[in-house]
């Protein structure tokens, strides 16, 4: 199904958007995108997977981005079709995307419900809505939404250009840089998982850090983001969480990590700059993921990892060490067949 924008655009203003050479029509007018064999008239797509060529059979699109040594493919499957070449259509698309559907500006506004405290700032530009909490001494930047039912406690300060989603909870002494998106249900800096056995039981550990969130940070829904025991829990600049994803108390994740969802990270863990974490990595306390690091989805990682290494498996080896074992695992039955008639052999001539 294709989405309308609100205005038209000509493929070659498109064109210019993500810097492609356009073939065909310049003024051609585009009003919406689409995925691929997804399109109505007048909407763009991208191709750039050749998994998805059936999808490219059925194809309407007005305008189609593509890769230089796709074009000829195409011209034979859609003559009709305006062409974008990049060498990335993915990125191409999403350039075009982020300037036919801007974000929406944030209108200011205080929701009658919402609840200020006397001792809290909130900037004039910032946007409060239905039943949200504002602690004391919280500080909110200008164009900020804090969505309802949001409950920000007490000393935190929260940077402008950020997007709180509905019934976010963030505890007391956090710091959320600017332009942070944290998506509905999360809560940050809870007490982290802490606990020592002892003679007289489970005593709690120390939980009285804080959490650091810095500049354009996404966290998907329902992320827990625990408080460092003592000192800090980090999330560094520009990197993106998947939705339910869990971080421990005193964990250190580097500017421009991806990790998707479903991701549980034990406490004191160093994740480098630019890591890569797959959906269900499980990761233990006290280890270091480093630089550039990718870990496949569902391995569990019990040591270090050094940088731009790639990972998988239970426990998490080098990737192209679990391929060969998983081969070597789905040979099993055929190896123990043979193994049989090896012992059977050598029965058999022991006998004679």
């Amino acid at each position: 199904m294709a989405v309308t924008a609100l205005r038209s655009f000509t493929a070659g203003e498109l064109a210019s958007i993500c810097n492609g050479r356009l073939a065909g029509d310049a003024s051609l007018s585009i009003n919406a995108v689409a995925a691929i064999g997804e399109e109505d008239s007048g909407a763009v797509a991208f191709y750039s997977d050749h998994r998805y060529r059936e999808r490219l059979l059925r194809s309407k699109a007005a305008l189609l981005i593509v890769t230089p040594r796709d074009r000829e493919e195409i011209d034979d499957i859609l003559p009709n079709a305006a062409l974008i070449e990049h060498a990335r259509p993915d990125i191409a698309f999403l350039k075009i995307v982020a300037v036919m559907f801007p974000p929406p500006e944030v209108e200011p506004w205080i929701a009658p419900s919402a609840y200020i405290h006397r001792l809290a700032e909130v900037d004039p530009r910032a946007r409060v809505e239905n039943n949200a909490v504002i602690g004391p001494r919280v500080r909110i930047g200008g164009g900020t939404r804090i969505g309802a039912g949001g409950v920000i406690e007490n000393d935190i300060t929260i940077g402008e250009g950020c997007d709180i989603g509905p019934r976010v909870t963030i505890h007391g002494y956090c710091t959320i840089g600017a332009r942070v998106r944290i998506g509905s249900g999360c809560v940050i800096g809870a007490e982290g998982f802490g606990f020592v056995k002892s003679s007289e039981g489970m005593l709690r550990g120390a939980q009285l850090g804080v959490v650091v969130i810095e500049d354009d940070v996404d966290l998907g829904a329902n992320c827990c983001i625990d408080r460092g025991a003592i000192g800090e829990t980090r999330i560094g600049a520009g990197s993106k969480f998947d939705n339910l994803v869990q971080i421990g108390h005193n964990v250190h994740v580097g500017k421009g990590c991806l990790i998707a969802a479903q991701v549980g990270v034990a406490g004191s863990t160093r994740i480098e700059d630019g890591a890569v974490l797959g959906g269900q990595v499980g990761v233990t306390g006290h280890v270091t993921v480093g630089e550039n690091a990718v870990i496949a989805g569902k391995s569990g990682v019990i040591n270090d990892v050094g940088p731009h290494c790639t990972v998988a498996g239970y426990p998490a080896v080098e990737h192209f060490r679990w391929l060969r074992g998983q081969a070597i695992v789905q040979r099993l039955p055929e190896l123990e067949k043979r193994l049989k008639e090896l012992e059977n052999q050598f029965v058999a001539a022991r006998r004679r």
